[in-house]
């Protein structure tokens, strides 16, 4: 289970968190990470977007969603 950020610190437009995982489903490649400030979709509510600044690496965040806890 991941530390859910947005419920504690709905203002927070940084944070620092680790990738705990990385895998690609029928949507495309997707990131765990260990905590989080973006909110997902769900309850007619769109999910947030943003960047993820790793090393050299930055990906782009066009979706967010909680599966199974992550």
């Amino acid at each position: 289970m991941n530390e859910l950020m947005y419920f504690e610190y709905p203002y927070l437009y940084q944070a620092k968190a680790e990738i705990t995982g990385s895998a690609e489903d029928e949507r495309g490649r997707y990131l765990t990470l260990n905590k989080t400030i973006f909110y997902p979709q769900g309850g007619g509510q769109p999910a947030d977007q943003g960047e993820i600044h790793s090393a050299d690496v930055v990906y782009s965040v066009e979706d967010v969603r909680q599966v199974a806890g992550e």
